[in-house]
């Protein structure tokens, strides 16, 4: 009977134990949800280190500071056992960055990147609770979409350049770095982001992970929230997000073929409305014609051929990690307007070599290999929505912030990771 006795406080502490730890975590993914908003303007710091050459900042910013709570927070979800191709990859990935960083142009700024890489690799293997984390990125697009269809009618960016130009002093609204399609300077919104392809990228990443939230709860406030994050996932016109969106809303009407009804009308009224008062706008922005987009593909060819120009010159472990724009001034002169590679894999293979891309190449097949084994075809429908913006642009592998949200939505669900005692062996209870 004690030993009967004993065996259940065990057991109940350990649940109570459990269950903080869940609750704690629930709380720190929230958090993370919000800090993708906050990207580059909220930040401790908005000046580049001291001695920098960098031509962005690299400050530092809110998201690995509350991935690495919610990675400390969901420590007992970690399973090793079940990741070691992730953690060889991301071990070998690490090391070309850190044996790189020493020579690279500017060492502060490759090893804040390779920090935050560390943090991002450890956040998959933690897990993070999508729930919290989606509500938190609700209440992110309901704040965004009102400001993004303020900038369309007003065609200004303000408040963003308000916000981007409050460290210098500057609080002018006047419209500055604004991306535009056609001759006549229409300005593509981007709510509070620092460009339309971040805004856009988020935006589709939410409209994914929302969707699936509510295919699962079919609360209203989940249905709302993903029409908003549709809405603003077109208004961007980012193609890398119209293809994200896509891919990942295809994966879960696959998936659960029975519940769509609901999630169409989030989807179709958003898509008729933005179809009718931008229509033309849609046909310029697809056939990339007009004087700023016409260069577009060919621009790409030519970052393709830097990335492997960088590649052949050091083609072990690259340049080092966040280098290429630094890069880029220093081969073609100062005048040169630096721009990122728009694509992961070569962005990779220049800054980490073959090195870092072996690496990169076994983190994506360990997190795939998990995702078939377990079934979490919500993950897969997340990261398709990913990879769009990775194959396409920069900004997810260029800033600490991209590189968490990316963990983050490859991450495994924490609640279904844990199950909390559920886990363990069950003590054996002697009866009496």
């Amino acid at each position: 009977m004690t030993a009967d006795i004993a065996v259940l406080a065990y057991t109940r502490i350990h649940d109570v134990h459990d269950h903080a730890a869940l609750s704690i975590g629930r709380v720190a993914a929230f958090l993370l949800g919000l800090s993708f908003f906050c990207w580059a303007h909220l930040t401790i710091s908005r000046q580049p280190f001291p001695g920098s050459p960098a031509s962005h900042d690299i400050g530092l910013y809110a998201a690995p500071v509350i991935a690495m709570f919610a990675i400390v927070a969901a420590w007992r979800n970690v399973r090793l056992v079940d990741s070691r191709v992730v953690i060889a990859g991301g071990l070998l990935w690490v090391l070309a960055c850190v044996a790189t960083s020493r020579g690279a142009l500017d060492p502060a700024l490759a090893l804040s990147w390779t920090v935050s890489l560390v943090v991002a690799l450890c956040l998959i293997l933690a897990g993070v609770d999508r729930r919290a984390m989606a509500a938190a990125m609700a209440i992110g697009v309901a704040a965004s979409l009102p400001v993004m269809l303020f900038q369309v009618a007003a065609q200004t960016t303000w408040p963003a350049a308000t916000i981007q130009g409050w460290a210098g002093g500057e609080l002018s609204p006047a419209v500055k770095g604004a991306a535009v399609l056609g001759e006549q300077r229409w300005l593509r919104p981007y709510g509070l982001m620092p460009h339309p392809n971040i805004a856009g990228g988020i935006a589709a990443i939410a409209c994914v992970l929302l969707a699936s939230v509510w295919l699962r709860e079919g609360r209203l406030w989940q249905l709302l929230s993903v029409a908003a994050a549709f809405s603003e996932t077109l208004l961007s016109f980012s193609r890398s997000a119209w293809i994200g969106a896509i891919c990942g809303l295809a994966v879960l009407a696959f998936v659960r073929r029975g519940d769509l009804r609901g999630l169409s009308l989030a989807l179709i009224l958003p898509g008729l409305l933005f179809a009718c008062l931008f229509g033309g706008l849609v046909l310029q922005r697809v056939q990339a014609s007009g004087t700023l987009e016409d260069n577009s593909l060919s621009q790409r060819m030519y970052l393709v051929q830097t990335a492997l120009l960088f590649w052949r010159q050091h083609p072990l472990a690259g340049i080092g990690p966040a280098q290429f724009s630094q890069a880029e001034v220093d081969l073609y002169g100062q005048a040169f307007i630096p721009e990122p590679v728009h694509n992961a894999v070569f962005l990779v293979l220049a800054e980490t070599g073959s090195v870092g891309l072996l690496g990169a190449a076994l983190v994506v097949v360990g997190v795939a290999g998990r995702v078939v084994r377990a079934r979490e075809w919500e993950t897969l429908a997340a990261g398709l929505a990913v990879l769009s913006p990775l194959m396409l642009d920069h900004y997810f592998m260029t800033f600490s912030t991209g590189l968490i949200l990316v963990a983050a939505m490859l991450a495994c669900s924490m609640p279904a990771a844990s199950a909390g005692h559920k886990n363990r062996l069950p003590l054996p209870v002697r009866t009496v």
